[in-house]
């Protein structure tokens, strides 16, 4: 039984993980519900990756109370859940990093004079320093 539970919790690992790159519902075909629940689970294992990962982690630990991991299929999903999170985890690192990016095509195509304009709003440097009146009375 524990290992028909392993299986699954490993094969929905990975069409989750599939889910993120490629969503699974086609857009022209599937209803809007099913749209909604692709959108929705590719942005909570995508976007929310650390809490993925610590759930999986969880989930991990107590099928190892189970002893699955001393058999072949049990290192073989653990080994298909770590490529899954490396790979999340290469997609996050750089979604994260498009700031960088974007600031040397632009300094690329534009020279360095984008860097010299500036805009007359600064955003607050802490939660103290937030203008509460005037977002809440506009």
């Amino acid at each position: 039984m524990v290992t028909i539970l392993f299986i699954f919790w490993t094969l929905s690992s990975v069409f989750l993980t599939l889910n993120v790159f490629h969503p699974l519902a086609k857009r022209r075909s599937s209803s809007f519900f099913t749209l909604l629940i692709s959108f929705a689970l590719g942005w909570l294992v995508g976007d929310l990756l650390p809490q993925w990962i610590l759930l999986n982690s969880g989930i991990a630990l107590l099928f190892s109370f189970s002893d699955i991991f001393s058999q072949t299929l049990g290192r073989a999903g653990l080994v298909i859940h770590l490529c899954c999170w490396i790979i999340l985890i290469i997609r996050l690192w750089i979604i994260l990093n498009l700031h960088a990016r974007i600031d040397q095509q632009l300094e690329e195509q534009l020279g360095s004079n984008w860097q010299n304009s500036s805009t007359f709003f600064s955003p607050p440097g802490n939660f103290l320093e937030v203008n509460w009146h005037s977002w809440l009375n506009p």
